[in-house]
């Protein structure tokens, strides 16, 4: 929740922004979001979610997704099966993943 309200809020954008079941706080202060990069655009974001999360329900991904969206701020997101509060092997892959090409890593697959 943190790196999505305060990474879009810099005036520098981030290179990528990953949230980890997480929801958008106030999507409808989007607005405030001015964070560009140099070529001003806006940085990218990746939501990672446990499809079975009984503290933040999974339907907060696909609200904060549709918010962002709505936006157009770029998102990208993973809903991790069986998987509670928490992070599986496949959403710390996809957000290493993730990472990396947010930082012009090449990553051999």
């Amino acid at each position: 929740m943190m790196a999505l309200h305060v990474g879009l809020r810099r005036r520098l954008a981030p290179a990528a922004i990953l949230g980890y079941s997480g929801v958008l706080v106030g999507p409808e202060y989007l607005a405030e979001a001015k964070a560009r990069n140099a070529k001003g655009e806006t940085p990218p974001v990746l939501l990672v979610h446990g499809d079975r999360d009984d503290v933040i329900p999974p339907d907060a991904l696909f609200m904060s997704a549709d918010a962002l969206g709505a936006a157009n701020i770029p998102c990208q997101w993973h809903l991790s099966s069986g998987v509670a509060h928490g992070i599986d092997g496949g959403g710390l892959m996809h957000g290493g993943l993730f990472l990396a090409n947010g930082f012009g890593v090449r990553v051999a697959r």
